[in-house]
């Protein structure tokens, strides 16, 4: 989902800063998509909020996934992640 994403500066002109620090504060869960980006593997996950109309604020963060295949197998790899937000959609 790599293509078209929105800055926080442009979701909270689109969405309002309010919706965009409740997106924030959602725990992300995985999408199930296992990408290629950059000519890297990415693992996405998402956060999700719905305003009164309807619309959706989505928050995406990306994991590489070469850096978590190279981990032990024991290792907690989500505890490690730089959880920071790659961009927005709002739709």
């Amino acid at each position: 989902m790599k293509n078209n994403l929105m800055t926080e500066a442009q979701a909270i002109e689109a969405a309002g800063a309010e919706l965009v620090k409740k997106v924030q504060l959602e725990n992300c869960e995985p999408t199930s998509r296992c990408m290629q980006a950059h000519e890297e593997d990415e693992i996405e996950f998402s956060a999700c909020v719905q305003d009164a109309d309807g619309k959706y604020l989505t928050a995406y963060y990306y994991v590489d996934k070469t850096w978590v295949d190279s981990l032990e197998d024991d290792v907690n790899w989500l505890d490690l992640v730089d959880w920071t937000i790659s961009g927005y959609t709002y739709d």
